[in-house]
């Protein structure tokens, strides 16, 4: 899955708009950092649960996409024009990210929601392709082109095959009696 690698804990190092900074989303912002001076280049109000957001954003060419509990999943797109930034938001969905960063294969993104079930998103549009059954309280996902693995709260690994088209869990272990660990 691309750009997995780059992703670390609420941020991650992207070129938008031809710009290479920091994407951070804050407690009720989502912004982009300029590397060499920390000046905020573009920021964007979101939603917040508890004044609080968890997910890592991600970026997907100058789209960035994010997610909040008590609030909604956002796709916005990035652009620059005459030294002015701009944010605009190209869709936003109901479903609502819960304490997970989703991955993403760049056509689908994988989100662990609300509900404690995988969701895929169609990157473009936004719309739900499937939501699979209850997979616990809490995920965390991490994921390559052949497989997402999910450690869930009960101690849960399971190997997810990263289709847009259906849920499929392959594999399953029991590795722990409770995980509230991140999977990096």
């Amino acid at each position: 899955m691309k750009g997995i690698g780059q992703r670390t804990a609420q941020k991650i190092i992207a070129t938008l708009a031809g710009t290479r900074q920091l994407v951070v989303q804050a407690r009720t912002r989502l912004c982009g950092v300029g590397l060499n001076d920390g000046s905020v280049l573009w920021s964007e109000p979101i939603q917040a649960y508890r004044n609080m957001n968890i997910l890592t954003p991600f970026v997907l060419g100058n789209r960035v996409f994010t997610s909040a509990r008590s609030g909604r999943s956002q796709c916005f797109e990035i652009d620059r024009d005459n030294g002015q930034w701009a944010v605009n938001e190209v869709w936003s969905q109901k479903v609502q990210g819960y304490m997970s960063s989703p991955v993403s294969d760049g056509k689908t993104i994988f989100l662990h929601s609300n509900s404690e079930r995988l969701t895929a998103l169609d990157a473009r549009s936004g719309d739900i392709l499937w939501t699979g059954r209850p997979m616990g309280g809490y995920q965390s996902l991490v994921g390559n082109d052949a497989v997402i693995l999910a450690l869930n709260s009960e101690g849960e690994l399971m190997a997810v095959e990263p289709n847009r088209d259906r849920w499929n869990i392959t594999d399953r272990a029991k590795v722990a009696d409770d995980s509230w660990a991140y999977l990096g």
